[in-house]
């Protein structure tokens, strides 16, 4: 009988842990950057945005990375040179 007592003891401090720590969020980051977005791939949810809707011109790193999967999906057939692409994408 004990087991079982210490055994629902357990798992309703677990339980509440896991639901209290859904809800809990960090403050936000203290970035030196316009505009940021953290987002959640596997709920499809944005976390935090700080002027997420603003266009700005990408970093530089962000452009180096764009070029290597691009120039790495055409080696590997994925996609070609002559693939077209909306406006609203560049």
């Amino acid at each position: 009988m004990k087991v079982i007592q210490t055994s629902l003891v357990a798992l309703a401090l677990v339980a509440s842990s896991g639901l209290y720590a859904q809800f809990v969020l960090p403050p936000p980051p203290n970035v030196a950057a316009t505009a940021y977005v953290l987002y959640d791939s596997e709920t499809d949810t944005v976390l935090l945005q700080n002027n997420g809707d603003e266009r700005l011109p990408p970093a530089s790193l962000t452009k180096i990375m764009t070029s290597y999967i691009a120039a790495s999906e055409i080696a590997l057939g994925a996609i070609k040179m002559t693939r077209a692409i909306s406006e609203a994408a560049m």
